[in-house]
């Protein structure tokens, strides 16, 4: 598990829902605000932090 606190607030983007489709079932993401929680299983290994962009912020 990752949690984590952003420097900035993120650009609005697509629902929680729509982004968490996009990861396809790798890890689950949430991102409230500024407060970044991504939970993975073991047997995944870790997204980058490209990961983590492509499905948080690039538009639905």
């Amino acid at each position: 598990m990752l949690l984590a606190v952003l420097a900035q607030q993120p650009p609005p983007q697509a629902g929680v829902r729509e982004r968490l489709a996009r990861a396809e079932g790798r890890f689950d993401a949430c991102l409230d605000g500024r407060l970044l929680t991504v939970v993975r299983s073991a047997a995944q290994p870790p997204p980058t932090w490209q990961d983590l962009e492509e499905v948080l912020l690039s538009p639905a």
